[in-house]
Order: C-alpha cells, then structure tokens, then sequence
C-alpha cells in the first residue's frame, strides 16, 4: 500500500519491518537476534533513501515500546531524525504532522524505556475500504481509500522501478473515498476526479518515486 499517512506506522515498509521484528519475539528469539534477522532481511533497503529512514525510525519505535531499544538502533533513529532524511516525502499540512509524529518519537528514544514484554498474539485487522486502478504499463496503480474513523480519504500512487516498489499520498479531502475516480491516461498520467463539494486538503501535481515522475491531473464533478 506504499504510504498512506503522516503517523509513523501507516506506511506498509514501516508495519512490514515491526511485524518482522514482533514475529520473531513471539517465537522466542531474544531481542538481538530479532534485530539481526530484521537487519539482515532488510539488508538492500537499509541504505535506501527512501526505504531506510522507515526501516530505522519503525524498528527504534517497535524495539522501545516493547523495552528492546538496542543503543544503535536508537542512534540510527536519531540521526534519521535530526538530519531530516524522512522529510523528503512530505509537503504541506502532512510535513507539519510528519514533523511533529518524528519529534514525538525522538522524545521517546531519549527517555526511559517501558519494562521489557513479549508481544501478544496478532489479531486479524481488516485493510480499509478502497478502490484501485492500475497504471496502463502494469508497474503501479492508484488507489482511494479511508481509514477507519477518518473524516477525510485518501488517494495515493505506489510504482515499481527496477527492484524498489513505493509511493506516497498525492490527495486529500474530506468526502467518501467512493465518490473519487481514478482514470489513468497515457504517458502513464493519472487524472483524479473528485466531487466539487470536497474540501482538499492536499493536492499534488506529480507523484516522485526512484527517479520516476507521474503527473496528476485533477477534475471536479457535481
């Protein structure tokens, strides 16, 4: 689902690297070889500009909440933090909540830890509502969505370049996801098409990912 939101985790890499480290704990592993089986699956996306700042920020947060915050993870985490490598994604109303969401989070890393626990056992968590449209050469699609108990929905772009597949969120505004289309044009171009009685709240003309740009075209229907 690429990334969906401002919060820490509503980013598929960032659930994807604490659920990893999670499943290991729940099957008895102690918290360093959780670490290095994390570290070790993630080992091509650690450097990666977009990928690794999740990977280290999602791991620090998992590893702190359960009272595992190993020294370097938390020292990766922190320089994450404090050089902005995360903020790149991130424009209008979404980089002042993006900002204030790793602020918070440093603020956790510096303090005490809670006392170490194993994780319970999952509970199934249904994906929210939403519709796709696949790009027309198949490396991508767009999908509209709402979370649960949100007043506003979501449209967000994830490609495939090469090995690396992401995103990011190109739309905002308050109406039902359900009243959105999605049309893909040649190029490939994605045109958003929005009800006039939505308030947006973001609206981004191109979707960046690994070197690839896609336009966004808006319209408005009654």
């Amino acid at each position: 689902m690429g990334t969906y939101g401002a919060a820490l985790f509503h980013d598929d890499v960032a659930n994807d690297v604490r659920e990893d480290f999670l499943h290991s704990l729940r099957q008895g592993r102690s918290a360093d070889d959780s670490t290095k089986a994390v570290l070790e699956k993630w080992s091509t996306s650690a450097d990666d500009v977009d990928d690794g700042p999740v990977l280290w920020l999602a791991l620090a947060a998992t590893q702190w909440e359960y009272g595992q915050l190993q020294d370097e993870v938390r020292q990766r985490a922190l320089h994450v933090i404090d050089t902005g490598q995360d903020l790149g994604r991130w424009s209008g109303p979404l980089l002042d909540r993006r900002r204030k969401t790793l602020t918070n989070l440093r603020a956790k890393l510096l303090g005490p830890q809670p006392k170490p626990k194993r994780p319970r056992k999952l509970k199934l968590v249904e994906p929210p509502p939403s519709h796709e449209a696949t790009a027309p050469d198949g490396r991508g699609k767009a999908v509209a969505f709402s979370l649960p108990g949100a007043d506003f929905m979501q449209v967000y772009v994830e490609r495939q370049v090469n090995d690396s597949r992401g995103g990011g969120s190109v739309f905002v505004a308050c109406c039902p996801f359900n009243q959105v289309d999605l049309i893909w044009q040649p190029g490939p171009r994605l045109c958003v098409i929005y009800p006039r009685t939505a308030k947006v709240r973001q609206q981004e003309t191109e979707s960046y990912f690994c070197g690839e740009s896609i336009p966004i075209v808006y319209q408005m229907k009654d």
